[in-house]
């Protein structure tokens, strides 16, 4: 099976070929493995593709199985197989195939590429640097997806209560105030109660203001 550049030239890739996932765990610089790369990338809720010199795919994480293959991260398993990498492989070829190549500020020289169409904005980035051994990273992120702050880190974080917090991740979905009162059969004025609280522990004054908050404290973990 034929690998693909991972360099400039991804207008046309050939096929990926993946690889065998047990061996996934190279040591790389300070002893560091291929796993808690994808790990540390799977924390942002972001995509990781491992690949190696010839253009194999070696590895991948849960969220990059959940993006390219539009299933759901909770019906995987801890350990990604050819079988499971196989769609990640083929939709990697189609994305980039029609993706647009953006240079990146900064005088770096490794461009993003971004995939668009009506239901998906990915922004496909490989890393200026291979790792040892001829190995490449490709992050991938998904820019329509919205990332979640836990029930836990909301209580830790603001001292919700339960019912803010409820108001709270349904504010981070996109949802509405007035939407939400009426999904949870209580009053408006109840809703605006809870969110005069909201703002008041999160130290915020607007809508928008909260809900870029709570994108960062989607990222505690």
């Amino acid at each position: 099976m034929n690998s693909i550049d991972l360099g400039r030239t991804l207008t046309n890739p050939s096929p990926l070929a993946v690889a065998d996932l047990a061996s996934s765990d190279h040591d790389m610089d300070g002893g560091c493995s291929d796993k808690i790369v994808l790990a540390l990338l799977q924390h942002f809720h972001c995509g990781g593709v491992i690949f190696d010199a010839r253009g194999a795919v070696t590895a991948v994480n849960e969220a990059a199985l959940f993006i390219l293959t539009d299933e759901s991260e909770q019906h995987r398993g801890d350990e990604a197989t050819p079988e499971l990498t196989a769609p990640v492989s083929e939709k990697l070829q189609f994305l980039i195939g029609r993706s647009r190549e953006v240079v990146q500020p900064m005088g770096q020289n490794t461009p993003h590429r971004i995939y668009q169409d009506e239901t998906r904005f990915l922004i496909i980035y490989r890393f200026p640097v291979d790792l040892p051994a001829g190995r490449t990273l490709l992050a991938i992120m998904d820019m329509n997806r919205r990332m979640l702050p836990q029930p836990q880190v909301l209580k830790l974080l603001f001292d919700l209560t339960p019912a803010e917090i409820l108001l709270a991740r349904g504010i981070a979905k996109g949802s509405a105030p007035a939407e939400l009162a009426s999904l949870t059969r209580i009053s408006r004025t109840t809703v605006r109660s809870q969110l005069a609280s909201l703002f008041s522990k999160t130290q915020t004054h607007r809508q928008p203001e909260l809900v870029a908050l709570l994108a960062r404290a989607a990222l505690v973990r």
